[in-house]
């Protein structure tokens, strides 16, 4: 204990850091303390470390990492410090310097942050698609068709009997017969906008079960649709399968 307290803090350090080979780097490392402040200490360059409590905490670090005892450590840490008001900081004490306790709590802090953020943002995204969906069906009614001229727009009754939705789509030279009929049932309610090729909107609302909706052309027909996959579909008198694969947002082609 007498040599250890002849050598000085910053010599005993520095003594046994080099017995175990170690750089001053290799101690900044396992410390997160600046390699200039542990090169302060060695020397016992007090000045240059921002006050008292902040120079002991390197001191009790950097010793652990060298293994030494903590008792001794405070005993000649005390006797090498000048006697100096261990209440007020150094200039320097405004460069704030993080130990390994306040890196830790650090990067728990950030790592919350990050987790409630991404809880928040998912929880949002779910509301907005949820109120899309809801928008989407409650914009258009059973009645609610857009008219374009020439054509002629899908009649949905109120009555329990199954009534079809005839849209016919006027071509340059109409035919007796239509080389495209696409029937439409729904066993859900679903939302369809159907257009020409080249955007002409022909029919836009809401598909209610119950109600079969037919659409005849002699040109292609493009359907946009909600909650597609539970509108089964009719092609030329021949089952389809399901207008979508699912019930998000989804495009389909039909051709002559």
């Amino acid at each position: 204990m007498s040599e250890e307290k002849i050598l000085g803090i910053g010599n005993l350090l520095k003594s046994q850091r080099e017995k175990l080979g170690l750089s001053l780097e290799d101690i900044e490392q396992q410390t997160f303390i600046n390699k200039r402040y542990l090169k302060a200490i060695e020397e016992e360059q007090w000045e240059s470390l921002p006050g008292f409590s902040h120079a002991f905490g390197y001191v009790k670090n950097y010793g652990r990492v060298l293994n030494l005892d903590q008792e001794t450590l405070k005993s000649s840490f005390h006797q090498s410090y000048p006697n100096l008001s261990k209440n007020e900081p150094s200039p320097r004490s405004k460069y704030r310097e993080y130990t390994p306790d306040k890196a830790d709590l650090f990067k728990k802090i950030l790592l919350f942050l990050i987790i409630a953020a991404a809880i928040l943002t998912s929880l949002y995204l779910s509301i907005e698609f949820r109120k899309n969906r809801v928008d989407a069906y409650g914009t258009f009614s059973a009645s609610e068709v857009t008219e374009q001229p020439g054509l002629t727009s899908p009649l949905v009754d109120s009555s329990p009997e199954p009534t079809p939705a005839l849209v016919q789509v006027v071509t340059p030279t109409p035919t007796p017969e239509y080389l495209l009929q696409v029937n439409l049932q729904t066993d859900d309610v679903a939302w369809l906008q159907v257009t020409t090729n080249d955007n002409q909107k022909v029919f836009s609302g809401v598909l209610v079960p119950q109600k079969e909706y037919r659409f005849l052309s002699n040109s292609p027909l493009v359907m946009s649709c909600l909650n597609g996959s539970k509108v089964r579909v009719i092609l030329n008198g021949t089952e389809a399968g399901y207008l979508a694969e699912n019930e998000h947002r989804a495009e389909r082609t039909f051709r002559p």
